[in-house]
Order: structure tokens, then sequence, then C-alpha cells
């Protein structure tokens, strides 16, 4: 079931599976959309109401926005909280990959978001790890992603289209152990947003630093990572996030890049549902 959802900030489109207590799930990029997260989080619709968004101007959200007025994360951390509202979403799992994560933490940091039990996926507390991450790519990358990191993940994207080529390019990175099937998942019937990459990327991250403010996060709060995160590494930023949350639980699977969701489900699944369980 999928529905738009009028908000302050724009159209929301809605899609949403099961029933049961709600979990409200916010993708990465920015500039994709919540496709990629549906294979394996579909399946917590068996116990819960799952529900996604794409945040306005990704996916099939309102993309007529004032994007150039784009500073921070706040118009997403504000449509979180109105979606919240319009559909009635009664003590919901806050659930973030990636850049979701980053929202889904300033969020936490609002009145209204306070104390919601929150699930982070690869996410970090604040990004000042630029260095790390070429070096990753340069160790582990071909040459044509080494020079799209250096070069073209810096810079704006002209269109859709430049940006989901740069995607598609740098997408094997992702993966502890890539397959053209994981890559696939991972990009398959994606909604591209360049101005939402643009604007995202190059404004609205260097506002973004929740790292000294960890400790008035008051939901309890699952970290998961996987061991081979090439541009959020564990160590830099799943495991901040655990040690500066109060009461965090942190979650590592093996072999696993930045979606242990698409590379791992079944253990990935098991780690989610205990907890889910246990809060």
């Amino acid at each position: 079931m999928s529905i738009t959802i009028p908000t302050s900030v724009g159209e929301t489109y809605v899609a949403e599976a099961g029933s049961g207590r709600p979990i409200l799930v916010l993708h990465g990029g920015l500039g994709l959309d919540h496709g990629y997260l549906r294979p394996t989080f579909d399946a917590l619709a068996a116990s819960h109401r799952v529900v996604y968004l794409d945040f306005v101007g990704n996916g099939r959200s309102d993309r007529a926005l004032d994007y150039a007025a784009i500073h921070d994360n706040t118009i997403w951390v504000r449509q979180v909280d109105e979606v919240i509202e319009a559909m009635g979403l009664e003590n919901p799992v806050i659930l973030g990959h990636s850049y979701g994560g980053y929202v889904a933490l300033e969020y936490a940091l609002t009145p209204s978001g306070a104390g919601r039990p929150m699930i982070l996926v690869s996410t970090a507390p604040k990004l000042d790890h630029t260095d790390v991450v070429a070096e990753n790519a340069a160790r582990r990358g071909t040459p044509e992603q080494v020079d799209a990191v250096r070069v073209r993940l810096a810079r704006a994207q002209a269109d859709d289209d430049e940006w989901a080529d740069l995607w598609r390019t740098l997408l094997p990175l992702y993966f502890h152990a890539p397959t053209a099937e994981l890559v696939a998942r991972a990009s398959e019937g994606t909604h591209f947003s360049a101005e939402a990459f643009n604007t995202a990327h190059l404004r609205a991250l260097r506002a973004y630093d929740v790292s000294g403010r960890l400790g008035e996060i008051t939901g309890d709060t699952l970290v998961v990572s996987g061991d081979d995160d090439w541009i959020l590494p564990l160590e830099l930023c799943s495991q901040r996030l655990a040690a500066g949350i109060p009461g965090a639980a942190l979650a590592v699977l093996p072999e696993c890049g930045h979606f242990p969701f698409i590379e791992r489900p079944e253990p990935f699944l098991t780690v989610v549902r205990d907890w889910l369980e246990r809060h």
C-alpha cells in the first residue's frame, strides 16, 4: 500500500506493509528513494507495521523545492515529525540507514523525537574522515572508482542520469564481497535525484554534527554496522555512536559492508528481531 501525505515541507510518498507496532524506515543517499530497503525490511511486516517514506526532493515525494534554501537537515527532520503525526504512528521505532540515520539522530534531539527508540544502520555522528574514505577507495577500488571518489563525488551532479551513473560506479565499494546480484539489489528501480544529492552532500552535511550531543539521547538504541564499511567505517562511526548514546547496543556483522541487510539479510534480521522483542 502506498499513499501521498501533505506536509509543510512538501507532498510525501509513503509505502507500508504489515500491522502492529510501527517502524518508520528512513532511506539513505540522499538522492535515492526507499526501494532498496524493502526486500529485507518487508520481512518485519509479519509482526510490525513497516512504514517507508521518500524524503522530499527524493524518490516519488515532492521535488518542487527551493533547494538553494536548504543548508541543513531541518526540512527532513520536520518531515519525519509530520509524517508520524499525520499517520498516527504511536511510539514508532525510528530506523535510519546511512543518511537516514543522520536525520534520525537529529530527530531524536528534538522535543518530538526525544525518547523514541531507534535502530541506526551504517551511519555516523559526524563526517570528519574524508581522508580515510579516499584511502579506502584507493586501496580497494578500480582507477575509475578512485577518480569517482576524488573528483566526481565532490562536485555537483548535472542531472539525474549523471548521478545514477556515479552511484552505480561506486556501488561495488559498498560491499565486502560485491557481486552483480548484490549491486543490482541496491540500485534496480531507484528514482534518482541529483538535486537532492547536491543539496545534501554539498551543503546540508556541512552543518551535520551530533557528536557532542549523543549523551542527550534518551531512547533505546540499537546500532548496527558491517565490519567492512569503506565510507562509514565501524571504528570511526558506529562505535562512536554506541559509546556516546547512553545504553546503546552495538551489533557488528562480519564480512559486511555498508548494506549489511542486503549482504547478509538473515543474520541482520535476527539481530533486529531480537532487539525489537526486548524493547
